[in-house]
């Protein structure tokens, strides 16, 4: 829930012409989020780098989703959801970055990177702390945690309880050999 809510400020809050949240975000806008976050929230101070670090991450989701819909439909405007909360102004910079040689290039380098991973988890959205969760609950277990190398494991398996991609099989193999 609060990751969603942090979503929906940053949509509505944050410039998309930011580029880089850690680098280019200033205090006053930082403090600005933080206090939107605290209306809603009661949050100690000690985990604001966090909620600020979650801001980081959805503002960079945004952006990809806003490039990933401005190429399929190549429009030269915001989507209409968003209207309200994207200038022109800052959809045209924005759109200039994007376009950008360097900026097609990382674009390009990163996606044929991420395609090629030798060992491709299945946790989904899921993600490792909710496998180890759920994995928990159906083990009816009392333990805090699962072993890395149980959850290494459960996160390559597929339906049928088979790890189906060779590299990943060797590296399971290995691990159960060693525990």
């Amino acid at each position: 829930m609060l990751r969603s809510h942090i979503g929906l400020i940053v949509r509505q809050e944050v410039p998309i012409t930011i580029k880089n949240w850690k680098t280019e975000a200033d205090n006053t806008l930082r403090n600005d989020i933080w206090m939107e976050v605290l209306t809603t929230w009661d949050i100690d101070e000690k985990h604001r780098s966090y909620v600020l670090k979650a801001v980081g991450d959805s503002l960079k989701i945004f952006r990809v989703r806003l490039n990933r819909w401005r190429k399929k439909t190549g429009a030269n405007h915001p989507p209409k959801q968003y209207a309200d909360a994207i200038t022109l102004e800052e959809w045209e910079e924005f759109v200039q970055h994007c376009t950008t040689e360097n900026f097609v290039k990382l674009s390009n380098e990163n996606k044929k990177e991420a395609s090629n991973q030798r060992c491709p988890s299945r946790c989904s959205r899921l993600g490792y702390a909710g496998l180890e969760e759920k994995l928990l609950k159906e083990m009816a277990s009392n333990e805090a945690s699962l072993p890395r190398y149980a959850l290494y494991r459960a996160a390559r398996l597929n339906k049928k309880g088979e790890v189906d991609n060779e590299n990943a099989r060797q590296i399971v193999e290995e691990i159960v050999s060693l525990t």
